[in-house]
């Protein structure tokens, strides 16, 4: 039960053996280089719901849940 946008996209590509269609989530845009990273979300470029702050500040990771973590704004 993915909570991240981009985590959510992810999963939604993963094999299943169920016949029934599963929601697909399109990841787009550019892979953001882990050695020179730009500021804020580092998902923000390929995040469909990634809006100007994203691009501006790093999301703090929070609890969701019992001993469950999360890094996104909108979560």
């Amino acid at each position: 039960n993915p909570l991240h946008p981009y985590s959510k996209a992810l999963v939604s590509y993963s094999p299943t053996i169920s016949k029934e269609e599963k929601m697909r989530y399109t990841i787009t845009g550019e892979v953001v280089t882990p050695i020179n990273p730009p500021p804020g979300c580092r998902f923000a470029s390929r995040c469909p719901m990634a809006r100007r702050e994203c691009t501006e500040r790093e999301p703090e990771l929070r609890y969701v849940g019992k001993d469950r973590l999360v890094a996104c704004h909108f979560v």
